[in-house]
């Protein structure tokens, strides 16, 4: 049985940054996503270009750990989101998310589709 933290997690997250070396849009709630512009205002995101998100460390890690959303906590290595989902329906989806580029979103003067929030 898949245990969570915080009601939407993987504790036995090794932290290695295979999801965010995938992911470059992301959807997150309007919460979700000032909880990560607040968290990112405390780090340097590096460009990667649509190559993955720009708030993965050098060493693999989360720079906005404690802030990232549903998205990334329910990612799982091997076992695909939709599944996680059937097999834990005591976790809720929101019904509005927004997709943002993380690109576009947390490097600076990087110009595209407008903001979804």
């Amino acid at each position: 049985m898949t245990s969570f933290e915080d009601e939407n997690a993987y504790p036995d997250c090794e932290m290695c940054g295979a999801c965010c070396a995938r992911m470059s849009i992301i959807a997150v709630t309007e919460e979700e996503y000032f909880a990560m512009m607040e968290a990112a205002k405390s780090v340097t995101p590096i460009d990667r270009g649509e190559a993955g998100c720009p708030l993965l460390a050098e060493d693999g890690r989360c720079m906005i750990w404690q802030a990232r959303p549903q998205t990334c906590r329910l990612y799982h290595c091997h076992i695909p989101r939709t599944q996680v989902l059937k097999d834990n329906p005591q976790i809720k989806v929101p019904d509005k998310l927004h997709l943002i580029c993380l690109r576009e979103t947390f490097i600076p003067g990087v110009a595209g589709r407008p903001e979804c929030l």
